[in-house]
């Protein structure tokens, strides 16, 4: 399975997703299961990369998924370790130009960066998320933000921000 994260800042969010298909699917990392974490900036994908955080960046995961995914790092930080860390891989890319990734992805998420493009741009953007996605894959947006062309996509707004392929 395929997963792409686009601007994935500083981390966190890819790093969710890797707890949460390892918490459904446990032996996912024996099988070709890859979460694309993407961003134009090469610090912070480095950065993400490393996946230490802050502990109080970590409040909100359980303790049971910190003993089980992470390890103590220095006095106030955790790092993602084991299983896990075979799930993300960083790249640092632009979602505004020719993408190298020939391949589908099962699950995009695009949340919050399409909006600040103009519409052409941003028709452009949605129709090749569209197309990189499986039939039955699901593209999750931003709460501001609008497919206007889903249904020429086929795709179907299945959740306030989720879309999912249906053709």
């Amino acid at each position: 399975r395929f997963i792409v994260q686009w601007t994935c800042s500083s981390g966190q969010e890819p790093w969710s997703i890797a707890m949460s298909v390892l918490s459904v699917f446990p032996d996912a990392t024996r099988y070709d299961t890859r979460i694309l974490a993407t961003d134009i900036n090469s610090q912070v994908v480095a950065q993400a990369q490393l996946g230490i955080y802050p502990e109080e960046e970590m409040s909100i995961v359980s303790q049971e998924q910190k003993t089980r995914f992470m390890r103590p790092e220095g006095r106030n930080a955790l790092q993602f370790t084991g299983a896990i860390t075979a799930l993300p891989v960083f790249k640092v890319l632009n979602l505004n130009t020719e993408w190298p990734m020939r391949g589908m992805f099962d699950a995009i998420f695009c949340r919050n960066v399409v909006i600040y493009f103009d519409e052409q741009t941003r028709d452009r953007l949605w129709r090749n998320l569209a197309n990189k996605l499986e039939r039955g894959g699901f593209l999750y947006v931003g709460h501001s933000e609008k497919i206007a062309c889903a249904k020429e996509c086929g795709l179907e707004q299945v959740l306030p921000t989720i879309y999912e392929k249906r053709y």
